[in-house]
């Protein structure tokens, strides 16, 4: 079992696994903490954010519409700097410094830097009587709309610099998931394991795209039950009922169902919008500039005629991570 003390005339960590001690040093200002600082007020979470590099890209963390601060975010170099100031982020970071040597797995060395064990990490800090109840499930998908994901490791592969993450506001809002659709066992594998290692955006278009066959799938299956239905009770003759079978079968039909009720969310205007200007810059005709429209010919183009968006590829990936937010917020709203 892992053990922490920490001295503050050197400024010294010192963890303790089975008698054999580690310093660590703690560069951060410790002099000006709350009093009374426990481990246990805290829940502590490790994340990946392959999008962040910069030791400044920190922010404070909002929840659920609400203007108090629930806690912070901050990547594991800010634990390794004296660069940080105000009462309130130091005394996260100290918390989360001690947290994080208690909780160094036993296969993990020792190092004596903490950055060597938790290799490209960003760490989520709530504050329990601020937040009660907190479960970092609710917010799984509201943080993957900012390009965090669950903790894998050391990230690979090189991603593409996005300018939405050149324009993050310094205040995080993350907002609870109002339906639960954990339950699917590939939208859990996509949030936890996949998102975070595809730095190939086609292959993250493809990934992501997969939500959007589950969404439509159910939509195709209840909009057969219903024109059945309405064929058997005579509601639908024999001609409106093959009329019908035509029309809900295709998918641009099926996607339009999709988007019912959510035309209006930020993240279907920003995607108009992005979407647009890529079209248009490409000389793409498309049909109308209706949200669904849009969705649907980014699929087609994305998978059919892919040399369109040659020499535009930067813009092309802004618009799929805006396409990844729209699927986002459509998790977090609408049942598969």
């Amino acid at each position: 079992m892992n053990t922490v003390e920490f001295d503050k005339e050197s400024s010294y960590f010192i963890l303790n696994r089975g008698g054999v001690e580690t310093p660590y040093q703690y560069l951060p200002n410790s002099n000006n903490l709350w009093e009374g600082l426990k481990d246990e007020d805290f829940t502590l979470v490790l994340l990946n954010c392959p999008f962040l590099h910069k030791e400044s890209d920190w922010f404070e963390v909002k929840l659920d519409g609400s203007d108090d601060r629930a806690g912070y975010m901050f990547p594991i170099s800010m634990l390794e700097s004296e660069e940080a100031e105000g009462k309130q982020l130091l005394s996260y970071l100290f918390v989360a410094y001690r947290i994080l040597l208690t909780i160094l797995p036993d296969e993990k060395e020792a190092t004596g830097l903490l950055s060597e064990s938790y290799t490209d990490a960003y760490i989520l800090m709530v504050h329990k009587k601020t937040m009660p109840g907190f479960d970092i499930k609710d917010y799984l998908i509201s943080m993957a709309n900012f390009g965090f994901y669950p903790y894998r490791g050391q990230l690979k592969g090189k991603y593409p610099e996005l300018k939405i993450f050149e324009q993050m506001p310094n205040t995080l809002r993350l907002e609870k998931r109002v339906v639960d659709n954990f339950n699917n066992g590939y939208v859990v594998d996509l949030l936890n394991n996949r998102l975070c290692g595809a730095s190939d955006f086609i292959t993250r278009f493809v990934l992501v795209y997969q939500v959007v066959e589950l969404y439509i799938s159910e939509i195709h299956r209840k909009l057969l039950d219903d024109a059945i239905k309405n064929y058997q009770s005579g509601v639908l003759n024999k001609n409106d009922f093959g009329e019908e079978l035509k029309n809900i079968s295709r998918e641009s039909s099926q996607i339009e169902q999709l988007f019912d009720g959510f035309l209006e969310e930020k993240a279907c205007l920003e995607y108009k919008q992005a979407s647009l200007s890529l079209f248009n810059d490409v000389a793409y005709k498309y049909r109308n500039e209706k949200i669904p429209t849009l969705f649907y010919a980014l699929r087609n183009q994305v998978f059919h005629n892919y040399g369109l968006f040659r020499q535009h590829e930067d813009a092309l990936f802004e618009v799929i991570f805006c396409f990844e937010r729209v699927v986002m917020m459509l998790l977090s709203k609408r049942e598969i």
